[in-house]
């Protein structure tokens, strides 16, 4: 069960194996900063990661799937 306040993310190996123009990968001690430093509503994380894999990527080819799901418990 998913305790009040709690957020659960779960992602594809696409979002911490992207690839940026400098060649480093977008690990996912940078994706669990990304969502720790995010608001606690799941839209604003999931944006907050996308922004920042698109900044991290430049015009990087993409070369996996992406995906992200992320639940937040409010209640």
């Amino acid at each position: 069960m998913l305790g009040r306040g709690a957020t659960l993310a779960a992602y594809t190996a696409g979002v911490t194996d992207a690839v940026g123009a400098d060649g480093a990968a977008c690990s996912e001690p940078r994706l669990l900063s990304r969502l720790a430093s995010a608001s606690a509503r799941a839209g604003d994380s999931m944006m907050a990661v996308r922004t920042d894999l698109e900044a991290a990527m430049g015009n990087a080819a993409q070369f996996d799937d992406i995906i992200l799901l992320v639940l937040h418990r409010v209640d």
